[in-house]
């Protein structure tokens, strides 16, 4: 079975529940901490294309799995006021999931540690205003020193503490690849009891394609997308699908 395929994706997360693993949230210290219990907090950064989490979401419906979604505040590729997205993120929590927020320290000027845990506390508090949902746990974009080293006041719990990336087997699909090993085949070899697992759904599709594959297609309909709105919002701009 080819790997990054919603096969693939919905193997895996039915071999979760046939070894018994419960999915919960980054809140549930209790179970966390509990030695017998076997849990996975699955998680998603939505990096590029929250039209792609609205797709994990449905198959994650379908499997009665819940999990935890982060997206950008400061994202070049989408917009959480634009009425679509915002919806998306609105129908994923009216699911039972739970959102966070994806934090790029990149997106800001700072001089100092306390200046980047404002922006933090900002975002944090945007996030609740729009949303209407208290916000528990934050990741990082391209996580730096500062944060893995804990030299940053982080005033919410985040995804690389040792509670949870350390204590607990991390696994990630970061960059299109399983570098400790397939993952299912890692789920039911039960060595580990605990596991956070990083879900990109930018990667996955019906398919296999290679990143450039990914890439070169989300360009295309950002292309689309673009158009569409200048052709919306000029008199002068005609858009054509099929000429792109």
């Amino acid at each position: 079975m080819d790997k990054f395929t919603i096969k693939y994706y919905e193997k895996m997360l039915e071999a979760f529940k046939q070894n018994n693993y419960k999915f919960i949230f980054f809140d549930d210290i209790k179970s966390i901490q509990n030695p017998n219990k076997k849990i996975v907090l699955l998680r998603h950064d939505m990096d590029f294309d929250p039209y792609k989490a609205k797709e994990i979401c449905e198959i994650e419906k379908k499997h009665k799995v819940k999990s935890t979604y982060f997206f950008l505040l400061n994202s070049k590729f989408y917009n959480l006021h634009n009425i679509q997205i915002y919806n998306i993120i609105k129908q994923i929590v009216d699911e039972g999931n739970k959102i966070g927020v994806h934090f790029d320290e990149s997106s800001y000027t700072y001089s100092n540690n306390e200046e980047i845990s404002r922006f933090i506390t900002k975002e944090i508090e945007f996030f609740e205003g729009l949303f209407r949902k208290k916000i528990k746990i934050i990741s990082f974009h391209r996580p730096t020193n500062n944060v893995l080293l804990n030299k940053i006041n982080i005033p919410i719990a985040h995804t690389y503490q040792e509670i949870y990336a350390k204590q607990i087997k991390y696994l990630s699909d970061s960059k299109k690849r399983m570098p400790e090993g397939d993952f299912i085949e890692i789920i039911n070899s039960g060595k580990y009891k605990k596991i956070q697992l990083l879900i990109h759904p930018f990667w996955w599709n019906k398919t296999y394609t290679d990143t450039e594959d990914d890439y070169e297609k989300y360009i295309k309909f950002k292309n689309r997308e673009i158009r569409k709105a200048i052709s919306d919002n000029s008199k002068i701009f005609n858009y054509n699908e099929e000429d792109v």
